[in-house]
């Protein structure tokens, strides 16, 4: 009986933003790892050739590109908090929600296309509230729909509008954005990923759940 390769050590270095990417695949090498996941800010200068030159040169694999901090910027930024901040450039910093929906999705895009020269298919992310606070923590919950609102549609609606396009980018790229419910954010991730499972067909899977 062969003997089949499941599971391989990776390092999703998105918490590492203060390291290039040469520092952050030495780090994951250091530690034992395969390969690693580096996010949009560690190749976000460099050209598909010159990110595989440097896995090579560390030879360590690399498995896929963290979006995280995109996907959630794009998906969270219609509630004005000032949280995004450590994710923006400082120039976007005072910018309208229309501005830096625009360049997240921009961003993500050109990490798209980057990822799938490199032969990449899955991108780590989470999505920031689509939905209300309400929807969120689960109360008033008798109240989500009235005859003059729906918290519920809405949420869905606002899903549609911010993410959409990215995902019809990703699924004609041949890519995948893999949804990664996360300790700290579940309270509306996982009314995201049931509103990604929910709008799920056989042929359009928009979202694969990472583990």
């Amino acid at each position: 009986m062969s003997e089949r390769l499941i599971f391989e050590s990776s390092l999703e270095l998105a918490q590492h933003g203060d390291k290039d990417l040469a520092a952050a695949v030495a780090f994951a090498k250091s530690g034992g790892a395969a390969g690693c996941q580096p996010s949009n800010y560690h190749i976000a200068a460099l050209k598909a050739a010159q990110i595989r030159e440097v896995f090579e040169k560390h030879h360590a694999q690399i498995h896929g590109i963290s979006v995280h901090c995109l996907t959630y910027i794009l998906t969270a930024a219609w509630t004005g908090t000032p949280g995004l901040k450590p994710f923006l450039p400082k120039e976007l910093w005072e910018a309208s929600v229309g501005e830096i929906e625009k360049w997240a999705s921009d961003q993500l895009k050109a990490v798209i296309t980057t990822g799938r020269e490199l032969g990449l298919v899955s991108f780590p992310c989470f999505w920031g509230p689509s939905f209300r606070f309400e929807m969120a923590t689960g109360y008033p919950w008798p109240f989500f729909k009235a005859a003059d609102y729906d918290l519920q549609k809405e949420g869905f609606d606002r899903f549609a509008e911010k993410a959409g396009p990215v995902l019809d980018f990703a699924k004609s790229s041949g890519a995948v954005l893999a949804h990664e419910p996360h300790p700290g954010t579940m309270a509306h991730a996982s009314v995201s990923y049931t509103h990604l499972r929910a709008h799920e067909t056989d042929s359009y899977l928009v979202c694969r759940l990472l583990l």
